[in-house]
């Protein structure tokens, strides 16, 4: 069975959805596809390993019954204890974009790990004032409601110096 993926004859695919169609009873499932180093713009690369996939960001629906059985794709440190298990077991360390053609390592959970944004929030965050306070633009200077002035040439998330919403989103402290 190995060789015949590895071949191209056959195809590994992550089952996201499972349904089944009101009219015909046809079940139906949203398959996510794995690639072979191949199937991938770099190609096999010295330290793939036999057994390698990739998860990609490519999907699919297709009836069920195209799916022949079960393989198990896991993580390295699941595989490197299941290495005796078979061969449909496979391993799968990265991501690859196919309209990007570009890799992602995947990220794995060990016991312990939570999910939390600790990295991100390092610095204290500065008080902004949410309140729904109207302001008015007259020639490139922004008129509050309250009396105060200040300057729209910031930038569309900007007011003071002071950015929005937009630390959250991707920025890191660096040391």
């Amino acid at each position: 069975m190995r060789e015949k993926l590895l071949s191209g004859d056959l195809w590994a695919a992550r089952i996201d959805k499972l349904w089944k169609e009101v009219d015909d009873g046809v079940y139906w499932i949203r398959a996510c596809w794995y690639m072979i180093p191949e199937e991938t713009v770099s190609g096999r690369q010295p330290h793939n390993l036999k057994r390698e996939l990739y998860l990609t960001n490519d999907f699919a629906d297709i009836e069920m019954e195209c799916i022949l059985r079960h393989c198990s794709v896991k993580c390295p440190k699941e595989f490197s204890k299941a290495s005796n298990d078979g061969d449909d077991v496979c391993l799968c360390e990265y991501e690859y974009d196919v309209h990007w053609r570009s890799f992602k390592r995947l990220a794995e959970l060990v016991d312990g790990d939570s999910d939390s944004d600790q990295e991100w929030n390092g610095r204290k965050e500065e008080k902004v004032d949410d309140s729904d306070e109207e302001m008015e633009l007259d020639d490139g200077v922004l008129k509050s409601k309250r009396g105060g002035l200040t300057s729209a040439s910031g930038g569309a998330n900007s007011c003071k110096g002071r950015f929005f919403g937009i630390e959250k989103v991707g920025m890191k402290l660096i040391p």
